[in-house]
């Protein structure tokens, strides 16, 4: 019966269309009828080397709108004090960015950053003289890349895709990235995508995945894995620090026993740390709120640490850089709590 109660309705129209037909203008031939079709939605995605095996997103919007982005900030006042245009070029160029890519390729001995994507909001012009401000590099000249606006030098080279989105990278490879687009095969790897399900943030400001490519388990190499590194298939990272600090990681291996293992050492280390730090360190609270299982062949790591929290250990941090000799004025004080 729903079915019928909708077709009625349609059945309707038809015949009141059958009806009409005869008082409408003749038609417009059927040839002179087709429409061009919409051109597909804009992928910067697109745009990333085939060769990529690690990508990391930034929510800039989120990162600047964090109430901790004001130490970041007073941070590089204090490094560029004595070149303050240093300082608004920097936040001029990030509060116009609200997205940026990072894509990691392989590289002859250790990964190599193959190609930033990113928005702005700011027309190339003004851009790039942010960026000559911000860096000195005074080499960096307007260009074209296949037809597209660019700026670069003979290093690097920044190519204005399509409305705001633009892509940095080595200027010899950008001709290839920007003239041959078509999705990384990464991207549509069952590992990858595994990975990128099993972390659960609502709205990360950063989130991070690694295949476990040749390169992505060589890099790993260098971590805390060790040689385990190449039982690695994926791992995937979400970080969030709107309302103190949350993250959850997720190691994908193609056996269930190192999960297992890592959740021993971690706890291990877990319960070395509450059994050595003073009660009245806050860092204690943040091993208390660390979680870590093996769910088959997947380690999930879990921190979710509040806001006062988050203040108590930077303003220990702040305390102990100014027993090692930071200038009482260069002190920096932790926002108030939103």
């Amino acid at each position: 019966m729903k079915h019928v109660a909708v077709l009625l309705p349609l059945l309707a129209l038809g015949l009141l269309g059958a009806c009409q037909r005869d008082a409408r203008p003749p038609e417009t031939p059927e040839a002179a009828r087709i429409e061009t079709p919409a051109p597909p939605p804009f992928d910067p995605m697109a745009f990333l080397p085939a060769e990529t095996f690690a990508l990391v997103r930034l929510d800039v919007s989120r990162i600047i709108a964090s109430p901790y982005f004001e130490w970041a900030q007073e941070i590089i006042d204090r490094e560029a004090q004595d070149e303050p245009e240093k300082t608004e070029a920097f936040l001029a160029l990030v509060r116009s960015m609200p997205t940026a890519y990072v894509a990691l390729v392989p590289g002859e001995y250790e990964p190599e950053l193959g190609l930033v994507l990113f928005q702005t909001t700011l027309p190339g012009p003004e851009f790039h003289r942010h960026f000559v401000t911000l860096t000195d590099e005074e080499d960096i000249v307007p260009t074209t890349v296949g037809g597209l606006e660019a700026y670069g030098d003979d290093q690097g080279t920044f190519v204005h895709l399509e409305d705001t989105w633009w892509a940095v990278g080595e200027t010899e490879k950008m001709p290839g990235y920007v003239m041959s687009p078509g999705r990384a095969p990464a991207l549509a790897d069952p590992r990858w995508t595994h990975a990128h399900e099993r972390v659960a943030l609502p709205a990360p400001m950063v989130d991070a995945l690694v295949l476990g490519t040749e390169a992505g388990r060589r890099m790993l190499l260098d971590s805390p894995l060790g040689p385990d590194a190449q039982k690695v298939e994926a791992l995937a990272l979400e970080i969030d620090a709107t309302n103190g600090v949350q993250a959850h990681f997720v190691l994908m291996a193609n056996e269930p026993e190192l999960p297992q293992r890592l959740v021993g050492l971690v706890n291990a280390q877990i319960q070395e740390g509450m059994e050595r730090i003073p009660p009245f360190i806050p860092v204690r609270d943040i091993l208390n709120r660390t979680t870590v299982v093996a769910e088959g062949n997947d380690f999930v790591f879990e921190i979710d640490v509040p806001d006062e929290t988050v203040r108590q250990v930077y303003g220990m941090a702040r305390g102990f850089l100014g027993l090692l000799g930071s200038p009482p004025d260069q002190a920096t004080e932790a926002p108030p709590a939103p």
